[in-house]
């Protein structure tokens, strides 16, 4: 089951909608304990990068292994993508009504974010409020059918949500529970998040862009 943020069913919750959103292609067999569908995003334009076992016979070196993505912008989808690439099976977790983030980012083909697809080729999408208790059931539900589980949530969300590993574990003990963050789980940077120009700005990178006696580009 899929739900909106004020815990309202959404019918085919599962389906990629919206101007932000991708093209889909066909339906997949529903994943156990959600009753939704998944659709494909599809890239716009193959640039020849995708290695060879995704248009022939040949499988990939990660084939039959599964994927639960449920991060956004890039550090994760940047991750997951490439186990798609060596041909994983992977299922991202968007935000009912908005999707990830990255999908309202420039430039744009289309009505399509290039930044969004860029990194997440691919892979399967549906929308889940992990923010509910009802997404939570559906979530828990689903993970003994999976592998792996990325997220880049801020260190302490998935916990606060009862999606933490040792809050999981026991549903699936193969599982291999993957958390990105800017500055580690422990720390006293922890807490903060780590968007692109934060890093830049603390690498110092800035200090070699844009106009002399400007602003930072």
């Amino acid at each position: 089951v899929c739900v909106q943020e004020e815990e309202q069913a959404v019918p085919n919750c599962g389906r990629a909608t919206g101007s932000n959103v991708p093209s889909a292609e066909g339906n997949a067999k529903p994943l156990p304990g959600y009753a939704g569908e998944f659709h494909r995003i599809t890239a716009l334009v193959d640039d020849g990068r995708r290695p060879q076992w995704h248009g022939g016979s040949m499988k990939g070196p990660l084939s039959g292994v599964r994927v639960l993505d449920v991060s956004r912008i890039l550090s994760g989808p940047f991750c997951t993508m490439l186990l798609a690439d060596l041909g994983a099976d992977v299922i991202k977790v968007e935000r009912p009504g908005q999707g990830d983030a990255a999908r309202h980012l420039g430039p744009r083909v289309g009505d399509d974010s290039a930044y969004f697809i860029s990194v997440n080729r691919g892979k399967k999408s549906i929308t889940l409020n992990l923010f509910s208790e009802e997404g939570q059931r559906g979530f828990r539900a689903m993970l003994p059918s999976f592998d792996v589980l990325v997220e880049n949530f801020v260190p302490g969300t998935m916990a606060r949500i009862g999606l933490d590993y040792g809050s999981i574990k026991e549903l699936n003990p193969r599982l291999v529970y993957v958390s990105i963050s800017g500055f580690g789980q422990t720390g006293p940077y922890a807490q903060r998040p780590a968007l692109d120009i934060v890093v830049q700005a603390m690498g110092g990178l800035m200090s070699v862009t844009g106009e002399p006696g400007g602003e930072p580009v």
